[in-house]
């Protein structure tokens, strides 16, 4: 279904002899924003050009080099190009704070998150799986929280990995996992997922949230989860306005 404007749909099951039972459902459309316009530049020679959008909605502006929207470039009006050798199109867009999520599955890396317009994001992180031995390793934790954000601002994202299957003296998951056990075969812990603001350090982190343990088989010592410092948090960080 693809309705262009708000509606209500409703669902009917019933069974013999018995009366229907019924739910309803609304789909909110909301308007499109108004698109901006921004000047061409003509330059004679190589050198840097400045280029103003106006128009759109709410003037929260970002630039960008690609027309799908990727390489983010600035977010202001004016974008304010390098020295360009040959002629180059930029494209520009207004951003709406109605909604919109982005989610950041495990890499084994350092994400980023930029913020598109100012205003109060929801952070919602899972932490990692612990691995399996025969047993299965326990699931993370789960913390969800806000923050204010000004546009252009960055969150760095460490999306935790699951311990490893059947290791010994080894095998936790990235960010923090802890190893299975020296001697036979456990799985190793999952690792924390965390988002942190104005740094890389550890002290810079606004969410965190633990790992699972790693399932212990046969006596042997199984892995533990990432500790859980408050306030907690978990793997897919997820920011929207």
């Amino acid at each position: 279904m693809t309705p262009n404007t708000t509606t209500q749909y409703t669902v009917s099951y019933s069974a013999a002899g018995c009366p229907p039972v019924t739910a309803t459902a609304t789909v909110t459309v909301n308007a499109l924003p108004a698109s901006p316009t921004a000047n061409n530049v003509t330059l004679c020679g190589p050198g840097s050009a400045t280029l103003t959008a106006t128009g759109g909605q709410n003037n929260n502006y970002i630039w960008y080099a690609n027309a799908n929207g990727t390489g983010q470039l600035g977010i202001n009006a004016a974008y304010t190009t390098p020295n360009l050798q040959t002629t180059t199109t930029y494209y520009v867009q207004t951003a709406t704070a109605q909604g919109g999520s982005q989610n950041f599955p495990f890499t084994g890396g350092v994400q980023n998150f930029t913020a598109p317009v100012t205003g109060v994001y929801t952070i919602e992180a899972w932490g990692a799986k612990g691995g399996d031995d025969g047993n299965i390793g326990a699931n993370g934790g789960y913390a969800t929280g806000t923050v204010a954000l000004t546009a252009g601002q960055t969150l760095t994202v460490y999306t935790g990995g699951m311990g490893s299957t059947c290791v010994a003296g080894g095998g936790g998951g990235w960010n923090g996992g802890g190893n299975a056990g020296p001697a036979g075969c456990s799985g190793g812990g999952g690792g924390a997922s965390d988002v942190r603001l104005g740094g890389n350090g550890l002290a810079n982190r606004i969410i965190v949230s633990g790992g699972g343990g790693g399932a212990g088989c046969c006596g042997q010592q199984a892995g533990a989860g990432h500790p859980r410092p408050q306030p907690a948090a978990g793997p897919r960080p997820q920011a929207h306005a």
